[in-house]
């Protein structure tokens, strides 16, 4: 990830060459770049070439105008979510692949689309915790529903099976230890006590 970065020439000097770049990502299997202000003269100052899924949000010049990424490899500009206007209402950059930023989309009747907010995880890291679980009070063959536990739960009330888009996009889950109390063992029935509910 590449983010909130300042980019420009000593005193904010110009540079007609049009050659300085301000990112130029190369050989990674994927980037975001994002948040970053540039001033320069370059018409397409932040690029990638081989890079598996780049993603661009937010890159501005001095003045607020978006600054798009370009893909070098197929001589392209690369569209992105370009401005939130409210909960429901954004603008999108949808010009031909070698039009610049703000290019108005092509005529004709837009494809049919559902927009809202979503609610997502972006990056999660659970590491490096002990953690004891309680065995069921009762201790018999049909236990209270509400005594299971779980020491680390990623469930989002199954999202996804629901036709919804994945609410945890991406987790690391390392180091931990999980046990019952005293390492005592359950009469609970199989799944029923959960070290990772994912």
């Amino acid at each position: 990830m590449i983010r909130g970065n300042v980019v420009r020439h000593v005193g904010n000097a110009s540079d007609t060459s049009l050659i300085p770049l301000a990112i130029y990502v190369d050989s990674c299997p994927g980037a975001i770049v994002a948040d970053n202000d540039i001033n320069l003269n370059t018409s397409s100052p932040i690029r990638h070439y081989t890079v598996g899924n780049a993603k661009y949000f937010h890159n501005q010049s001095p003045d607020g105008k978006l600054i798009q990424g370009y893909y070098y490899a197929e001589t392209r500009y690369w569209n992105e979510l370009t401005t939130v206007l409210s909960p429901t209402a954004f603008t999108y950059d949808m010009g031909s692949p070698t039009s610049p930023a703000n290019t108005p989309a092509d005529g004709g009747s837009p494809p049919s689309f559902t927009y809202a907010g979503l609610w997502q995880v972006w990056r999660l890291i659970v590491e490096n915790n002990i953690i004891e679980m309680r065995l069921d009070p009762v201790l018999d063959a049909i236990p209270d529903p509400r005594g299971n536990t779980t020491a680390i739960d990623l469930f989002a009330g199954g999202a996804v099976a629901l036709g919804y888009p994945y609410v945890f996009q991406e987790a690391t889950i390392r180091r931990n230890v999980v046990r019952h109390v005293d390492n005592a063992l359950s009469n609970a029935p199989a799944w029923y006590h959960f070290g990772i509910y994912l």
